[in-house]
């Protein structure tokens, strides 16, 4: 059975990414024609073998006339890094006039979703079940406590923080910054000594199975977080 969205030209911008790189492949799918772009002319989606253009940073100015430019000739555009979203916000009429179909979330709910600080307060305004979050301070959230930059996704820069020495939760304690945002976990059992790997010779290992180290199991989810599902949930099925 033909797609309905057979044979439409769709560019998507991120395609270094996850998400951009996923959208690529659904598209194919539904048998529409993708233009793959990207700020960077290595990335992963511009090589798959569809048509691809190099695309400014999310902060240059010249991004919402390049994407405009890019669009032209397409049936719409997807737009897959928030940043972007932040600078081509409101011009939707702007890719209209030219045949292409977009829609962007509205400038302040984007700005809203990117700092952490400003949507934690935007759900605590709204009574959201939410994780007590602070700003460079541990007054009023209880430890042990969990660091992340007020910009940023994906983990990058995470760190925590444990509770003092004496287990005592000080209120105005700086939270100091870990100087391992991202710390290894270490096997203890001993380094097993491997010869030099030659063409044509497989590697010496030592006799028997390797160590095994099990990995405790996954805390359950907490019920705050159900909580917010459920509420999500709620209120979408609502509309």
């Amino acid at each position: 059975m033909t797609s309905p969205l057979s044979g439409l030209r769709v560019l998507v911008t991120g395609c270094g990414g996850p998400a951009g790189i996923a959208v690529l492949a659904e598209l194919t799918r539904l048998g529409c024609l993708p233009v793959a772009a990207d700020r960077d002319p290595l990335a992963a989606g511009l090589h798959q073998g569809h048509p691809s253009v190099v695309l400014p940073s999310a902060d240059d100015p010249d991004l919402p006339g390049r994407l405009l430019e890019a669009a032209r000739g397409c049936d719409a555009v997807l737009v897959t890094v928030a940043e972007e979203l932040l600078a081509v916000a409101g011009l939707e009429e702007a890719f209209a006039a030219q045949g292409t179909a977009a829609w962007f979330p509205a400038r302040e709910t984007v700005a809203t979703c990117l700092d952490k600080l400003a949507f934690a307060a935007r759900l605590d305004a709204f009574a959201v079940p939410a994780p007590v979050t602070g700003d460079g301070s541990a007054a009023g959230v209880p430890g042990p406590w969990v660091l992340k930059p007020r910009f940023g996704r994906g983990s990058r820069d995470l760190g925590q923080v444990p509770l003092l020495d004496d287990g005592l939760q000080r209120p105005g304690l700086p939270l100091p910054r870990p100087r391992n945002p991202r710390p290894r976990r270490r096997s203890q059992s001993p380094p097993v000594r491997r010869t030099p790997h030659l063409p044509g010779r497989r590697p010496h290992l030592p006799p028997g199975p390797p160590p095994l180290h099990p990995r405790p199991d996954p805390a359950p989810a907490p019920t705050e977080n159900l909580t917010t599902v459920r509420w999500f949930t709620q209120t979408l099925t609502a509309r």
